[in-house]
C-alpha cells in the first residue's frame, strides 16, 4: 500500500533554527518529493532558500531544481521532469518561491493546492512530503485548507510534531493587538469556508477562535465556539480534542464562577486524556 502524503509547516522565524527543524523532519520520516514554499520578500528568501537547500541536500540526498516564481503554472516544469525522470535515483527538491502572498494567500494556495491534486498521476508514484515556511496567518490557513486536497496520516493534517509547534506557538507572548488581528482573520476564514472544511478542520477552527477570545477575556464568546467544536470533535471520534474542549469549557465556567459545571465538564473528559494547554495553569 502506497505511504500517505506528507506535510510540515514552519513558522518562517523559526526557518533557520536547523537543528531543531531538521530534527523535526527526521521524526516525520519525509520521503519523496520535497516542495519548499516561501513568501519571503525576495532578497531574504534568496538567503533563506540557500542555507536550507545545502542543508537539505546532505540530509536527504535531495537534488535541488529551481522552478519559476511564476503563478501561471509552475507544475508544467515539475511534470516535464517527471516524464524525462519518471523513476529518479536522487529524490528532487522543488523550490517553488512566492507561490503564496499574504495579500491574495487564499486564491494562490487554492490553486497550489488544486495544481498538485490535478497532476499528482503525473507527478509519479512517490508520495509526496511538502513543507512550507510563513507567517502566522498563511500557517492557519494552510492547515484548514491542506485536508480537503490531501490524503495525510490518518486523514489528519500533521506539521511536524504537531503538538509541540503547537504549543510553542500558544505559548509566544502575543500583544492583544496581534491577537486581535488574528482572532478577525480566523474569524472571517471561518464565516467564508466552514463549509468547506473536514470536520475536523473546522473542529480545530472553532476551538482555536475560542481559545482567542478567552485570551481576551471574552467570556461568552469563548464559551460559544468552544461549544460549537465540541461536537464536531465528537462526530469525528477525536476523543483527544474532545477531552481538550471539555477542558477549555470547563475552565470557561470555572472563570465565570461556576465551579459545578466546570467540575461538571472536566468529568467529562475521555479517561487517558490530561488537560494539556496553557489555560489550565490558571486552576492548579
Amino acid at each position: 500500500m502506497k505511504k500517505p502524503d506528507k506535510a510540515v509547516v514552519f513558522r518562517k522565524k523559526d526557518a533557520l533554527q536547523f537543528p531543531r527543524m531538521f530534527h523535526q523532519l527526521r521524526l516525520f520520516k519525509m520521503r519523496g518529493c520535497l516542495f519548499f514554499i516561501s513568501c519571503e520578500t525576495p532578497d531574504v528568501e534568496h538567503e533563506l532558500a540557500e542555507r536550507i537547500v545545502n542543508k537539505m541536500t546532505v540530509e536527504f540526498a535531495c537534488c535541488p531544481i529551481f522552478v519559476s516564481p511564476t503563478m501561471i503554472d509552475p507544475f508544467i516544469e515539475i511534470e516535464k521532469y517527471f516524464i524525462a525522470n519518471p523513476q529518479p535515483q536522487i529524490k528532487p527538491l522543488f523550490l517553488i518561491r512566492n507561490i503564496v502572498s499574504i495579500t491574495k494567500a487564499e486564491e494562490a494556495l487554492d490553486r497550489f493546492f488544486q495544481g498538485i491534486n490535478l497532476n499528482r498521476d503525473k507527478i509519479g508514484q512517490q508520495n509526496l512530503g511538502m513543507i512550507f515556511f510563513v507567517d502566522d496567518p498563511l500557517l492557519n490557513l494552510i492547515i484548514f485548507k491542506a485536508p480537503d486536497f490531501f490524503t495525510f496520516k490518518s486523514g489528519i493534517f500533521r506539521f511536524g510534531d504537531e503538538a509541540k509547534v503547537r504549543r510553542e506557538i500558544a505559548q509566544k507572548p502575543q500583544e492583544p493587538s496581534d491577537n486581535e488581528l488574528r482572532l478577525a482573520f480566523l474569524t472571517e476564514t471561518f464565516k467564508t469556508q466552514a463549509d468547506d472544511l473536514s470536520e475536523v478542520a473546522k473542529a480545530n477552527l472553532a476551538g482555536e477562535i475560542g481559545n482567542l477570545h478567552y485570551k481576551l477575556s471574552n467570556l461568552h464568546d469563548a464559551l460559544k465556539y468552544d461549544e460549537m467544536a465540541l461536537p464536531l470533535f465528537r462526530k469525528s471520534m477525536e476523543q483527544r480534542g474532545e477531552a481538550n474542549q471539555l477542558g477549555n469549557i470547563g475552565l470557561i465556567y470555572h472563570d465565570m464562577g461556576e465551579l459545578g459545571q466546570a467540575m461538571k465538564k472536566w468529568g467529562q473528559r475521555p479517561i487517558f486524556s490530561r488537560m494539556t494547554r496553557r489555560r489550565m495553569k490558571k486552576v492548579y
